[in-house]
């Protein structure tokens, strides 16, 4: 399969009619950087990976958005140092949003809205390179901390509808 091969670096599905699981042999290439499956109807889980196997340090943009997916967001998600953006709009992914997103200091861009995710909001904004934080249409709750407020990095931050 093309997803497999050692040099793939930029691979892109968007908006097409595809459907099914999307298979753990698309995050095989260590050079992949850029994977946009948005725009389909993929259902089942985001596949769990071996990040210690299957090395993806130089993934920098995951969209997921506009699909079928459930379950919760894979721990290996929060282990891609080099992440800039991630984006799983508009599934039905559920679970809380960790604190291992403190740790991914090269995040700009995270959109998690209209889903089912649950609790606070993590505490840890004020350290971060988020600029765009899209956060609508969960069942998050509990306090904004002054994080928010006194990041000089971000632009846009969407809470509504939780």
């Amino acid at each position: 399969m093309l997803a497999q091969s050692d040099s793939l670096r930029f691979f892109r599905l968007s908006n097409n009619h595809l459907s099914g699981k999307i298979t753990p042999t698309i995050f095989f290439s260590s050079l992949l950087e850029f994977l946009y499956l948005d725009g389909n109807n993929f259902d089942g889980n985001i596949p769990s990976i071996d990040i210690l196997t299957i090395p993806l340090y130089s993934l920098k943009d995951v969209d997921l958005s506009n699909n079928n997916l459930s379950g919760e967001l894979p721990r290996w998600i929060w282990n891609v140092s080099n992440l800039n953006a991630l984006a799983v709009s508009n599934n039905q992914l559920k679970g809380l949003i960790t604190m291992e997103l403190c740790y991914l200091d090269s995040l700009n861009i995270l959109d998690l809205s209209k889903n089912n995710f649950s609790g606070q909001i993590p505490s840890c904004f004020d350290a971060q390179s988020i600029k765009h934080l899209h956060l609508r249409k969960n069942r998050l709750n509990g306090t904004l901390t002054n994080a928010f407020f006194n990041s000089s990095s971000l632009v846009a931050l969407d809470l509504s509808e939780n």
